[in-house]
Order: C-alpha cells, then sequence, then structure tokens
C-alpha cells in the first residue's frame, strides 16, 4: 500500500497507453474528419476566392478546430467514470489518483497538443497539394513554432484546465454543463465587478477622466497586472488540485 502512495513515472505511462490504446480509433476518425472538413472549407473559399489561397483563413480555421476540439476531448477525457460497469474497472485499477489525475491531463494537454499540431502541418501539406495542382497555387506549409500558435496551444492549456474538472465533476453531458458553469460564473462576475467599480468611481463605467483627476491610473494597471497573473500561474493549479480532490472523492 506504501508503494501505491507514491507517484510512479512507469504506472502512469501505462496508464497513458492504455487510454491511448483503448481510444486511438475514435481519435484518428476524429482528426481525419477535422482534416477533411479543413481542406473542403479551403478548396471551396480559395475556388470563391477566384483560386487564390488565403492562408490566413486556413490558419485560423484550423486553430480554432484544434481549440474547440481539445475542448471537446478533455471534456470526454473521464468518461470511463460516467457509467457503472466500466466506472468500476477504471477505479480498481492499480494507480493511486494523482497518477491517473496526471496521466489524462498529459494526455489532454501535451500529448493533444503534439498531435493536433501534426496533424495540422499535414493537412495543411494536403490542403497546398490540391490548390496547387487546381489552382495553380504556391505550397504553404503550417509552421507550429509560430509564436502566435505556441500562444494558442499555452492558452489552451489553461482554459482546458476548466473543463478536466468538468470531465471529473459532471457525469454526463460534461462539455455543455461546464460551458454553461463558466458562462454563469462570468455573469456572476461580471456583476461583481460592475458593483466594485460602482463603489470605487461612483459610477457603472470605467471612464478617463475621473481616473485621472483621482490618480487611479497606476491602481488599474496593478488590477491589470494581478489578473494577468492569476490567469498564467493560478488557474491551472486551482483547477488541478480541485480536480485531484473530486477524483478521489468520486472513487470513495
Amino acid at each position: 500500500m506504501s508503494t501505491m502512495k507514491k507517484i510512479s513515472i512507469r504506472r502512469t505511462t501505462l496508464l497513458m497507453g492504455r487510454y491511448m490504446a483503448l481510444n486511438f480509433k475514435h481519435y484518428a476518425v476524429l482528426f481525419g474528419a477535422m482534416s477533411g472538413v479543413l481542406v473542403g472549407i479551403s478548396l471551396l473559399k480559395t475556388w470563391s476566392n477566384g483560386g487564390t489561397y488565403d492562408t490566413y483563413s486556413f490558419l485560423g480555421m484550423g486553430q480554432l478546430f484544434i481549440f474547440l476540439m481539445g475542448l471537446i476531448i478533455t471534456s470526454t477525457i473521464f468518461k470511463e467514470l460516467g457509467t457503472k460497469s466500466r466506472g468500476w474497472f477504471y477505479m480498481m485499477l492499480p494507480a493511486n489518483p494523482m497518477e491517473k489525475l496526471l496521466a489524462n491531463w498529459l494526455i489532454s494537454t501535451v500529448v493533444y497538443s503534439v498531435v493536433a499540431s501534426v496533424v495540422l502541418v499535414l493537412t495543411s501539406m494536403v490542403n497546398s497539394l490540391f490548390t496547387s495542382l487546381i489552382f495553380n497555387e504556391y505550397f504553404y506549409i503550417v509552421n507550429p513554432f509560430r509564436m502566435e500558435f505556441l500562444k494558442l496551444l499555452l492558452h489552451y492549456c489553461i482554459i482546458q484546465s476548466i473543463f478536466f474538472l468538468g470531465a471529473i465533476y459532471f457525469e454526463k453531458n460534461n462539455f455543455f454543463k461546464t460551458l454553461l458553469a463558466i458562462v454563469v460564473s462570468s455573469m456572476g462576475l461580471m456583476i461583481i465587478t460592475g458593483i466594485v467599480v460602482k463603489l470605487i468611481f461612483q459610477s457603472p463605467e470605467i471612464t478617463i477622466d475621473p481616473m485621472e483627476q483621482n490618480g487611479t491610473p497606476e491602481f488599474l494597471k496593478s488590477f491589470v497586472l494581478a489578473v494577468k497573473i492569476g490567469y498564467y500561474s493560478l488557474i491551472v493549479p486551482f483547477f488541478l488540485t480541485v480536480s485531484y480532490f473530486r477524483l478521489k472523492e468520486r472513487e470513495v
């Protein structure tokens, strides 16, 4: 029992291998469908533009697909817990909750980001092959190391942690329930922020003049900086910690 309390890299790796082996066909079809839709939309858009290949449009659609599909996959990462028969089997696996949490988190962040990036690069090559043959356009390959693309993956890993908690917390319809929870929480936060702004500035809107008169630009800058620090450094640890305790609770 004492060894089970320690995190084992071997057990974590085996859990990751087990998950990917069970879901390989499903995700292969999913990525294939994404590539097909991307190529189809891009070819139609190129044809409607008179044979001009809009690479920015292709990259934008690809990034949107990667972001949304990653959140959907994350929402189903603990789907075994949602069924009684498979849920009991999953709970009985010889691994502690931290290893299960770590394995699924690595799959839905690191592994997914790498695989999705490779798929997008390959899709851009296939799409460019068609556009060059049909429309005589130049060959374009997505660069996954562009700062814009890397920032997208960073934001995905941050937002993904919220849906990761939703995958454990809810039993069914995890994606939509998590999305609803985010909307409700955001509305509540906006109401609270509006009340605070009204109390500080004696107005429901932030205007430049009152801020300059009261000498509050520095306060606002500090507030924005605190929000950025919290977004980039606190969201992931917070939601992973809550996810861990929720997973332990469901296993009990």
